[in-house]
């Protein structure tokens, strides 16, 4: 799985996933989640750079317990690419 989130977020609350990391991106963009972004971190114009990370299960993963939220069942791996994304092609003010 891949996850798909603008990187200035201190705390994820906006993402798209995707079985590709090409999926996991139009889902972000195309699903409403970065204009939703976009509105809350009060960005209105110019270029936005999102990160497409691979995800691993938090059973999987070597990480102390308390070192993600509860009920997470993935965490954030390794980004695999990245794209900057013009606001204005996704997020209408």
């Amino acid at each position: 799985m891949y996850h798909a989130s603008i990187e200035i977020e201190d705390c994820i609350h906006f993402y798209g996933v995707g079985s590709t990391p090409e999926g996991a991106l139009e889902d972000f963009l195309a699903g409403g989640e970065f204009s939703e972004a976009c509105e809350y971190l009060e960005i209105d114009s110019g270029n936005v750079e999102v990160s497409v990370y691979s995800v691993i299960s938090t059973e999987d993963a070597d990480l102390e317990e308390g070192s993600f939220e509860e009920g997470w069942t993935w965490v954030l791996d390794e980004i695999v690419m990245t794209k900057v994304v013009s606001v204005g092609d996704y997020y209408n003010v």
